[in-house]
This record gives structure tokens, sequence and C-alpha cells, in this order.
């Protein structure tokens, strides 16, 4: 079985007027990708690695078009190249933002699905200070995200994303993402797992995984410095139970939601003054109504309206 492998990986500040060019970028290819320390737990019986292009850069301010374009030819011409596959994993942040573009992963992983075709299973892990859209959702089957911030399980998320890639290919149970928005979007600056609101509620994101038909329960806190209608909190879960994933789902983005509440109350505001950076006003203001929990519609997968935040 053959997975291929690529991706991009920076985040970018909209208030920044410095575009980052292609130079601000390592960039791996061939070899040299599947060569380095960063991939090189890529290793299973029976799986083909083969290597696209992975591009990835310090923060920065928003990433040029051209810049862009130019790793997103690249990578689709290595792609089309690498045709057939048996699965696709994509090693991302979720906080790109490139010039004239609102949702740059959303783009890149739709031209892969658009290449690889609706049969092939695509994984992806990402910053849990990534931001997702529902365009992102409707092209993955897998999703993981660190549940560390400052952030000490980078491999360890990506290894979560590959192996249950490796695993449907093995099974052919075939995975799909369900999604909660939370209409919140805090700093990481106040959202270290290492304290509350985020403490507790990563600490039970295994007990979430070892439920039936669940593989991978996750809290995106979001990326506040691009702004972006997509730029918000929310859950994002993998699994192979349409009800349960959504169920787990909802749950998740409950829980961030009352925890933030309960901290946002008169007592903690002093505290949370200290965490507060005033950058321009953003274009897109945050929503603050229900918002419809989604399931990908992949492998039986259906779409299921519900109100995650009441």
């Amino acid at each position: 079985m053959r997975i291929a492998v690529g991706g991009i990986h920076t985040e970018c500040s909209t208030y920044s007027p410095v575009l980052m060019a292609v130079e601000n970028f390592r960039v791996l290819r061939g070899a040299d990708l599947l060569g380095a320390e960063y991939f090189n737990f890529l290793d299973a019986d029976g799986i083909e690695h083969v290597p696209l292009l992975h591009a990835r850069a310090v923060p920065g301010g928003p990433v040029s078009r051209a810049a862009y374009e130019v790793f997103k030819a690249e990578f689709l011409e290595k792609l089309k190249a690498a045709l057939p596959l048996d699965g696709l994993y994509l090693a991302m942040h979720g906080a790109i933002n490139v010039e004239g573009m609102d949702d740059a992963e959303g783009d890149w992983i739709s031209a892969a699905r658009m290449v690889i075709g609706p049969d092939c299973p695509v994984a992806a892990s990402y910053d849990l200070h990534g931001n997702v859209s529902q365009r992102i959702i409707d092209q993955l089957d897998i999703f993981a995200a660190y549940r560390t911030a400052p952030h000490i399980d980078v491999r360890e998320t990506m290894v979560r994303a590959w192996s249950m890639l490796v695993e449907t290919l093995r099974t052919g149970i075939r995975p799909g993402v369900a999604w909660a928005k939370v209409p919140l979007l805090l700093p990481g600056e106040c959202t270290s797992t290492e304290d509350e609101p985020a403490k507790s509620i990563y600490l039970g994101l295994p007990a979430f995984d070892a439920q039936p038909g669940i593989l991978d329960a996750n809290l995106m806190i979001g990326y506040v410095w691009a702004d972006e209608p997509r730029a918000t909190a929310c859950a994002v879960v993998t699994g192979t139970d349409r009800q349960a994933a959504s169920k787990a789902a909802e749950a998740i983005a409950q829980q961030y939601w009352k925890r933030v509440k309960i901290l946002a109350s008169a007592r903690s505001r002093a505290r949370w003054r200290t965490c507060s950076i005033s950058p321009p006003l953003p274009k897109h203001p945050p929503l603050f109504s229900p918002i419809p929990l989604t399931i990908r519609p992949a492998a039986g997968l259906a779409t299921v309206p519900m109100s995650c935040v009441r």
C-alpha cells in the first residue's frame, strides 16, 4: 500500500505588513523528506511512503500569493506523478494566511482531493491553534491535533494521524470527521493546557478516544492573530460511528464554552485582563449564535444539524 506524504506548515499574523516569501521556508522533498527527523516515524510493514513536498516556516506575516502558488503547484505535480495511491497524509499547521485568501489550508487540501479522488483516505495533523473550516472538514477522513500548549506532543500528534490512516488501509474501515464550532476565540497566551480553562478538557480527551466508535478527539483553540471568517474555536472528532462522533464533538464544545464562562465571571476578570492584547479591530467579528455541528458524509456518515452552543 502506498501513502503519499506532504503539506505546508506555518502560522501567519494578518496584522503584519511583511509578507513571507519562498526563501522563508524550509522545504523537504524526496529522500530528504523521508530522511528528516521530523518524519522518521514513517515506517510500517507493507506500507510504501511516497514523499511529495513539505514546506515549513517560523511564524510571520501572511504568505505571498506567489510563494504559496509555487509550493502548491509543485506539491500537486508530485501528487499527480505519485498516483495511484492508497492514502495521503498531510502534516499541516492550520494558521496559514495567504495574500488574497481566507482559507489557505482549505484550498490546499481541496486541491489534493481533486487529484486523488473521493475514494482515497486523507489524514491531517494540526496545531491546536489552527483554524478549521467546513471546506477542510469536507475533504478529510482523519484529523488529529496537538493536545499540549506549549507544544510537547508534535511528533505524537503526527503519529496519531498517520497511524489512523495506516489502520484504515489495513482494516478497510473508513472513518469520518465530526466538528462543532464554539463562538469564542482566545489567544494562546490565555489557553495553555497547563492551566484552566484548557487543562481539564485536554486531560479528558483520551477518555473520549476510548469510547466505542471514536478514534481521536480534539479541541481546537483557534488562531486569534489571523483576521479570517473561519477563525473560531471548535471540537473535531475522528470516528467510525456517526452518532458517537457527533455526540463527542458536542460534549467537548460544551465543556470549553462552560469552562470559559465560569472563568470569565466577575471574580476572574482581573486575571483575564493580564492576557488582553488589543490588535486592530477585525473585519470578521466572531459569531455569537448557535453553530451547527457537521459530520462529513464520508464512509456512510451523514450531515447532522445540531446546536452545540445554547
